[in-house]
């Protein structure tokens, strides 16, 4: 990452708080942060090589996902945000192209570029605009439960290929996001929609997941119902998608670019103490 680009855009502050959360962070379904480091013009993240790629191409690729994949990929989701809120740290920017996929077909959920610790409400306007909650445009507000919308926008979107909340610009899309009103595919089974509904609340006080026992209330929902919860935490349990790698090395599931940046190292470090921070 450039430190001019950095400097100039006045994201100094945000990067330190991404590299502070994701270096906290140990949990089997979030991408760890390895190490980081830098020179006189560029800051590193050094994460470990996902070849899988993330679900948003999965996605495009067979248009939708079968209910048991879909769900097989929330319920880690599930667990992943249920540990980032016991640390009072909302995500922010839950969607498919935020979830990877390793080697074996497991998740780890990544980018934490608007990842902020909450002990009541914040009221940046941040994220995706399909997948934001109505309380975060609001300007009133909000907390954890921004996430559990998020995740159920992304519920819907697995197993339909769209989301909700499909307009033809930005201000559309809010304004139906605002309204809570949306059509609910008729080929979802009873307790997918009815998990759907409970996520998509419009009033956080009522969403599932934002209740007094958090995410247990979400885990114990009937579309979960043959789920053996530490036997996904553990990982033992089979993937039901594992993606076919040619090599360990395979790119394919990542998008390719015709020009690369060229990289320049100053001779010196012009930004004095303002990068201190990345010294590991």
């Amino acid at each position: 990452m450039s430190k001019q680009k950095i400097y100039d855009s006045k994201h100094i502050r945000n990067l330190l708080n991404e590299k502070n959360i994701m270096s906290a962070l140990r949990f089997e379904f979030i991408t760890p942060l390895k190490l980081f480091f830098q020179d006189n013009s560029y800051l590193y993240f050094v994460l470990p090589f996902l070849p899988g790629g993330d679900l948003y191409f999965h996605l495009k690729r067979f248009m939708k996902f079968p209910e048991p994949l879909a769900k097989f990929y929330i319920c880690q989701l599930v667990l992943a945000l249920e540990y980032l809120h016991s640390l009072d740290l909302v995500h922010r920017d839950v969607k498919p192209e935020n979830i990877i996929l390793d080697v074996e077909g497991f998740i780890k959920l990544t980018d934490f570029g608007f990842c902020k610790q909450v002990l009541g409400r914040t009221y940046t306007i941040c994220g995706t605009p399909e997948y934001l909650a109505p309380e975060l445009l609001s300007g009133k507000g909000y907390g954890k439960a921004v996430d559990w919308w998020s995740m159920g926008v992304m519920l819907f979107e697995l197993v339909h290929g769209l989301t909700p909340f499909v307009q033809s610009d930005v201000e559309a899309t809010y304004a139906q996001i605002q309204t809570g009103e949306y059509t609910m595919p008729s080929h979802f089974s009873v307790d997918l929609q009815d998990l759907i509904n409970r996520l998509l609340q419009s009033q956080p006080s009522k969403r599932i997941g934002n209740y007094k026992r958090g995410a247990k209330d979400i885990k114990n929902h009937p579309f979960f119902n043959e789920i053996v919860w530490r036997d996904i935490l553990t990982k033992n349990v089979v993937p039901p998608y594992r993606p076919y790698l040619k090599n360990p090395n395979d790119t394919s599931y990542f998008n390719t670019f015709d020009k690369e940046e060229p990289v320049y190292i100053a001779a010196t470090n012009k930004f004095g103490d303002y990068f201190n921070d990345f010294d590991s």
